[in-house]
């Protein structure tokens, strides 16, 4: 999972918010393909892939997918501790993109993740297995929170990105300054690769970043 510590808020009411108001945005590795797990499953890359593109579909259309602390059967919104807010998949491995809520659940999760500790993150599927590999048919539903994950991932401070509100101009844009001044397109190496610039991209979309990666790409040319 990574984090990144809170940067700024910019609010035209310049109302302060505590962290206890906020959200916090993660995004985190949530399972890999062609790899057995500690439940002793491999699930083949065809199958976790149309299982990934069938989710982000889902998401597209409504943010439903909530994550509890610990895997429950009955779901109850009472329990639930961060919502889902993008999946992909990028070569073998699934990353998630989820707001960790300041809901009673949710703050317990920000509490241990700010103060050092790790917290797990574990897929939840509905699906067949045989002969210890997952069938086609795979339904990926979303994630948990748990002690123990079956692909070992744990969510740590070291890895977090910090949710941030932004309003600004009339349309919510951010601009280039604002994104300096967030750390998005800060100098860096002479050059860049291609999954760096994208993972910056990213970042700088959920900061508020409207303009496409070919825009965002001469941004960071420019400083570099």
């Amino acid at each position: 999972m990574e984090l990144i510590e809170t940067a700024t808020i910019i609010d035209k009411g310049a109302r302060t918010l505590t962290q206890a108001d906020k959200a916090l945005l993660v995004r985190f590795k949530l399972m890999s393909a062609e790899t057995e797990n500690e439940n002793n499953r491999v699930y083949p890359v065809a199958v976790l892939k149309k299982a990934v593109e069938d989710l982000k579909a889902r998401l597209t259309k409504k943010k439903n997918s909530f994550a509890l602390n610990g895997h429950q059967d009955d779901e109850s919104l009472d329990d639930v501790s961060a919502v889902l807010e993008d999946v992909t998949m990028e070569g073998n491995d699934v990353y998630a993109t989820a707001k960790i809520l300041p809901t009673q659940r949710g703050k317990n999760v920000q509490a241990i993740i700010r103060n050092g500790g790790a917290v797990g993150v574990s897929a939840k599927c509905n699906g067949r297995v045989e002969k210890g590999r997952v069938q086609p048919g795979l339904i990926l539903r979303g994630f948990d929170f748990c002690t123990s994950p079956g692909f070992g991932t744990y969510a740590t401070k070291a890895n977090i990105i910090e949710s941030v509100t932004v309003e600004d101009e009339e349309d919510g844009q951010v601009t280039e300054e604002q994104l300096r001044g967030f750390g998005l397109i800060e100098n860096g190496p002479k050059e860049l690769t291609e999954q760096a610039v994208q993972a910056r991209f990213q970042q700088a979309c959920l900061a508020g970043y409207r303009g496409d990666l070919e825009q965002y790409s001469k941004l960071v040319l420019k400083m570099n």
